[in-house]
């Protein structure tokens, strides 16, 4: 679009589930600037429905000092954007991929006695429902402690370090990735600049224990 960023996303517009036919649905507006909805993914306008870029990205840390013991954090947050969770498609194909495994979303999928529902019934009918729209749009904001460690330099006798021996000896915890704080379960929040997953390995949640020798 003239005057956005490529950045910017550029879809459709997901307007729910037919209660029904449970067909899923989509929004169209016609030359006119009429808005209806329709259940064929191809007919569906395309709309500007935000950004990938954040408003804000930041990050605050600080180290407390007490006598021999040290504790230092790294929290880290992005405010703002959105994100496109394409991984998320393969886990919601229902009958029309056998042998997936399948989101407990589905559980919810329309039924004729179920039709209050934002799941499609479930078929071997390619729906389309999982194509690129703002089914899949979530807000990119989260915030996550990215580094806590806990250390205790242990006093040592004042004549090691007058001959130079071991100044330090200073024993330690340390985690990553320990908290975030994120709404959309199952993705990594920290995603590329273009706002799209793909397949990304998620931050691992690691706790390492260690000392460090000052000569």
């Amino acid at each position: 679009m003239v005057g956005k960023s490529i950045y910017d996303f550029y879809i459709r517009k997901w307007a729910g589930v037919d209660p029904n036919n449970g067909n899923p649905l989509w929004y169209t507006t016609d030359s006119t600037g009429k808005t209806t909805t329709t259940s064929v993914y191809a007919r569906g306008s395309q709309y500007y429905v935000g950004s990938s870029l954040p408003a804000v990205v930041g990050g605050i840390t600080n180290t407390f000092r007490y006598q021999g013991i040290e504790l230092n954090f790294l929290f880290t947050y992005s405010l703002g954007g959105k994100v496109l969770d394409l991984d998320y498609v393969s886990m919601l194909t229902g009958g029309a991929s056998p042998g997936r495994n399948f989101s407990t979303e589905l559980l919810d999928s329309w039924t004729p006695q179920h039709t209050n529902t934002n799941v499609p019934r479930m078929t071997t009918d390619d729906l389309g429902w999982t194509s690129t729209s703002t089914r899949l749009l979530y807000s990119a904001t989260y915030g996550r402690l990215k580094n806590l460690t806990l250390a205790y330099h242990i006093p040592l006798p004042a004549a090691w370090k007058q001959n130079e021996y071991i100044r330090d000896i200073r024993l330690y915890v340390t985690g990553e990735n320990l908290l975030t704080f994120y709404k959309h379960q199952g993705m990594d929040p920290e995603q590329s600049v273009g706002g799209t997953t793909y397949y990304q390995y998620p931050a691992i949640r690691t706790v390492s224990v260690g000392a460090q020798f000052g000569f």
